[in-house]
């Protein structure tokens, strides 16, 4: 967007353009710069904010999001373990059931990529980690002897403790 830095789409404009881009100027650098064989990558979640000028100069590729399948699969392999290392817990205090993660990306989580699912994995776990501790500190208040260590179970019927209500309905209206 524009700002008191300038405007990022009408220097990418300026830089595309064919008859400027062998004697586009660097107006930081103060240096003549030769651009006529530099690959510009761009990224962009909705074209409708682009010009139609600069948007007639690049070439479009749309990426799909992941699959239900595919987000489960990051979310057990990567998501859940950092975030339990994260929260400083182990395999005995939480048992995250398969059900579970299908829920928070069918109903929580239906962005394409996984950011928010990851968030909302990082939520679960730092809740647990604070049960954990008030539950030990209660127990150590008592008798620290006694204490039984039972995992805690995150599966689809108990998400809604952790992460509140769902976003999503799965009803078709």
């Amino acid at each position: 967007g524009r700002g008191w830095a300038g405007d990022p789409s009408s220097a990418l404009l300026e830089a595309l353009d064919p008859e400027q881009n062998s004697s586009f100027v660097d107006h930081y650098l103060d240096t003549p710069l030769d651009l006529s064989k530099v690959l510009f990558i761009c990224t962009a979640n909705n074209l409708d904010t682009i010009p139609g000028p600069l948007l007639d100069r690049m070439q479009n590729i749309s990426l799909s999001g992941y699959i239900l399948e595919e987000k489960v699969a990051i979310a057990q392999r990567y998501l859940i373990p950092a975030a339990r290392e994260e929260a400083g817990l182990t395999t005995n205090d939480i048992d995250v059931k398969d059900s579970a993660v299908e829920g928070l990306a069918r109903d929580y989580c239906r962005e394409a990529g996984v950011r928010n699912l990851k968030n909302h994995v990082e939520k679960v776990f730092r809740k647990v980690a604070l049960q954990i501790a008030k539950r030990r500190e209660e127990s150590s208040k008592q008798d620290a002897a006694s204490e039984v260590r039972l995992p805690s179970i995150i599966d689809e019927s108990t998400l809604e403790t952790y992460v509140g209500k769902p976003v999503f309905s799965r009803e078709r209206l």
